[in-house]
């Protein structure tokens, strides 16, 4: 039996990450949607406000409700009641909500087109984003031991009030060191300041055109050493940096000796949570024709996102386990390198346009893109399904309280 502190102090850090993300949704939910009722019957309405308002206050109180359930295991914890495991099934009821999703995706799309949308489209969004993200999650971890719920509602909860906030927080800090090291730079060379001050005043004047933005940025965009920068950053330090952060949650219980598909299945669920509240927010500004097009590439965001931390998820629980440092290398490496092909892929359709790039070359540079992108889709489902098989054959049947170092009680 393990020591009762070993079990509360988890729990407290628990109750008080949820408790501050609930106050936080609260709050911001509240101002978001007094913004949207304002934006609709205020004496200064705008047509293209309500639906962005609205949307950013469902966002807040889906977050909510998914923080009550680890609100309610923290609080039954510290009072040492058991806390059941995940449901069984729940694999056949995702996959029953995938064909109310379709339904969905078609209703996004015509309200997206009305002049009720700022009514309608912000829950159609939520339920379209997070259905898919609660299927792959259960397609990942079927038939595996996903643990308690309070583990798995703690997993999802600190990803949206601790994960996605760190990685913002983290990423502006790099670019704001970055923006910091062209100043002092700059600072050395008279003539380019000049330049980019001019370059700054010019934005500044035409930023509401952007034929007249792309002619100004053009000749800087195809300098080599622009795109080069643009591509490091993008397709090598940010994924690199999320798929260290994303699993955070897993890294509190390093010191349980949680198996490889416990770690792989909590690396699902750290990633499902990183894409709900990223992909919910990309949607937010989108109402108009299209908005189904955004939502199904946003999907295959998700399943990056997802498919990534399950394999950083599997790869630290190797190495604390079973001191096996290769499976954590690989595990790394292996989704960075799906987020940087996913990355890189995805730029160059916003490129290509901008570097003056002719009509027909873009559509088909846009098919070649998109052609690859599902191929990647396709291979993440694949790398899923397989990791899926081999960790079922190697620990069905295994029982916890008979391999040393882990503590049924946790799980």
């Amino acid at each position: 039996m393990l020591k009762p502190d070993r079990l509360k102090t988890p729990s407290i850090l628990q109750l008080i990450i949820t408790s501050i993300g609930i106050l936080g949704s609260i709050s911001l939910g509240s101002l978001m949607l007094l913004f949207g009722m304002v934006s609709v019957f205020g004496p200064e309405s705008d047509s293209l406000y309500p639906v962005q308002f609205f949307a950013m206050g469902w966002v807040a109180v889906f977050v909510l409700a998914l923080l009550i359930p680890s609100l309610i295991f923290a609080i039954r914890r510290l009072n040492f009641k058991s806390v059941p495991e995940w449901p069984s099934h729940s694999f056949q009821y995702a996959s029953y909500a995938m064909i109310f999703w379709l339904l969905l995706l078609a209703a996004g799309e015509y309200v997206a087109r009305q002049s009720f949308d700022w009514l309608v489209l912000p829950p159609i969004q939520i339920l379209v984003v997070a259905i898919p993200l609660w299927w792959l999650v259960e397609f990942g971890r079927r038939g595996l031991r996903a643990g308690s719920q309070q583990r798995n509602w703690c997993f999802l909860g600190t990803s949206l009030v601790i994960t996605v906030p760190a990685t913002m927080v983290i990423e502006l800090l790099i670019f704001g060191f970055l923006f910091l090291a062209a100043a002092i730079w700059l600072s050395g060379q008279p003539a380019v300041v000049r330049q980019f001050q001019d370059l700054i005043q010019r934005i500044s004047i035409y930023q509401a055109n952007p034929e007249i933005l792309q002619q100004i940025l053009l000749p800087y965009l195809q300098q080599p050493w622009v795109s080069s920068l643009i591509l490091v950053v993008m397709a090598g330090l940010v994924p690199l940096i999320e798929e260290l952060i994303k699993p955070l949650a897993l890294w509190g219980l390093a010191g349980w000796k949680l198996k490889p598909s416990e770690g792989f299945v909590g690396g699902l669920i750290c990633g499902a949570g990183f894409a709900l509240l990223e992909t919910s927010i990309a949607l937010v500004s989108i109402n108009q024709g299209g908005w189904w097009i955004l939502a199904v590439e946003r999907v295959g965001t998700g399943i990056l996102h997802i498919v990534a931390s399950g394999l950083v998820g599997w790869g630290f629980t190797s190495a604390w386990t079973e001191k096996r440092y290769l499976h954590l290398a690989g595990g790394l490496l292996s989704a960075v390198a799906l987020h940087s092909a996913w990355n890189a892929v995805s730029l160059g359709l916003g490129v290509f346009p901008v570097l003056g790039t002719t009509t027909n070359s873009i559509a088909g540079l846009a098919s070649v893109q998109i052609i690859i992108l599902l191929v990647l889709t396709v291979g993440m489902l694949l790398i899923t399904y397989w990791m899926n098989r081999y960790l079922n054959r190697k620990y069905s049947g295994i029982i916890l309280t008979q391999i040393p170092g882990i503590h049924p009680e946790i799980n």
